[in-house]
């Protein structure tokens, strides 16, 4: 699970395209 959906549930059957911004977030950390 990525760092920025942690927080939220993406109702969409891809979370993978929803925590594409997470894996960038967690990179910048």
């Amino acid at each position: 699970m990525c760092v920025s959906c942690a927080w939220a549930k993406p109702a969409k059957p891809h979370p993978m395209e929803f925590c594409e911004n997470g894996a960038k977030a967690t990179a910048w950390e």
